[in-house]
């Protein structure tokens, strides 16, 4: 019956005319959900309302969005979305200025805030090994939940001299954009693969980077790549195994979004550890207008910044969530400063034992001929030398 339903003009001038696949997930199921509130099951029939009916059905719809499931303006907008485009690719006009009046204007449910370092290490300590890789993508690289299902093993390129990896997020979509790891989050991720290729997993390129739980006997070559709802169910259970959230009333919003929270702290520590925040928007995908069109840096210059600003390397440290991590690369810090000041004392003794042989050599000069005392040392010295 599924498969009858896909295969219909109306579905297919619908889904096939989104570019990118999550955003082909997230409509399909959204436009789902009012096709339920309908009672419809046929995406034809979907066709057949007048535009007098079809525009009362909407408003019932958000009205019963706002009122019923206490949703915010901005999330109405989002469950509208797909219901605007399905339309729009059917040919069919709605009055859209009227229904909006019933959305009412954003505003904030509540003003949500960013996951402590402290809360994100709670998580991660009690985090299988997969779920490290996940809360520390989303936190020290800033993806979105969404974005996990869709990483392929490559999307990762190593880059040895920090020891971090460089991620393709969305590869070959509109929505393509470069982020990078923490070295610390590098190392969990080589551990997670290094476990998977010893219980025999041979890794490809369009390996999922991250995969469900599996039978290592029958689905070891066979795997699955997490989805968006298997990142929120684990994030909410570990949040209410640990308590870093307390438990909020059923249909009510908390300060502390489920995932959000993670790009939330990723973007206010990076500004904080000085990266240039036109750097910040880029890796987190935000990319929009002129920006998109004339700031072109390039992926270096993201990593490194340049002689006038500041990028992800000097967030690196303020972005590592584990301590001990944190001193070790300070002290690594703190030992390559310290290199450096040796190799520049060492230079400096070596120009001051270079200014004094040359004293000595203009004074054993003048000891032989007393007149050379007149003669400035600049010339004695080019007479000696020839």
């Amino acid at each position: 019956m599924e498969q009858l339903q896909q295969e219909s003009e109306a579905y297919k001038n619908f889904i096939n005319s989104i570019n990118s696949d999550i955003t082909r997930h997230e409509y399909d199921r959204n436009f789902c959900y009012f096709m339920t509130f309908c009672k419809i099951t046929d995406y034809e029939e979907m066709k057949l309302f007048s535009s007098s009916i079809l525009e009362g059905l909407i408003r019932d719809y958000v009205i019963h969005l706002r009122h019923e499931r206490n949703l915010s303006p901005a999330t109405v907008s989002s469950y509208l979305a797909p219901i605007a485009h399905f339309y729009e690719m059917n040919d069919t006009t709605i009055k859209w200025k009227k229904l909006k009046k019933f959305k009412a204007k954003h505003y904030n449910v509540i003003e949500d805030k960013p996951y402590s370092r402290e809360q994100i290490k709670t998580l991660i300590d009690a985090a299988p090994l997969r779920d490290k890789c996940i809360i520390l993508l989303m936190s020290s690289a800033g993806l979105r939940r969404g974005a996990i299902q869709y990483l392929r093993m490559r999307d990762l390129t190593k880059i040895s001299k920090y020891q971090l990896y460089k991620v393709n997020v969305y590869k070959k979509e509109q929505e393509s954009y470069t982020t990078f790891s923490t070295p610390e989050c590098a190392r969990f991720i080589d551990q997670y693969l290094e476990w998977r290729q010893r219980l025999g997993e041979q890794l490809k390129p369009d390996s999922p980077l991250l995969r469900i739980s599996f039978d290592s006997v029958t689905q070891i070559n066979r795997p699955k790549t997490v989805s968006s709802t298997v990142v929120g169910t684990m994030i909410f259970s570990l949040l209410d195994t640990t308590g870093v959230r307390a438990p909020s009333e059923t249909g009510k919003r908390t300060e502390l979004m489920l995932t959000h929270s993670f790009r939330k702290f990723f973007k206010t520590t990076c500004i904080n550890a000085g990266m240039n925040p036109l750097y910040s928007e880029y890796v987190m995908g935000h990319r929009s207008g002129l920006t998109k069109s004339y700031f072109k840096p390039t992926d270096m210059e993201l990593l490194e910044g340049n002689d006038k600003t500041q990028g992800y390397v000097a967030a690196i440290n303020d972005l590592t969530i584990n301590e001990e991590c944190r001193l070790h690369k300070k002290i690594d810090e703190l030992t390559k400063k310290k290199n450096e000041i040796e190799i520049m004392e060492s230079k400096h003794n070596e120009e001051i034992q270079a200014m004094r042989d040359q004293m000595s050599q203009i004074l054993t000069m003048i000891q032989h001929n007393p007149k050379l005392a007149r003669i400035k040392p600049e010339a004695l010295m080019k007479k000696n030398a020839k």
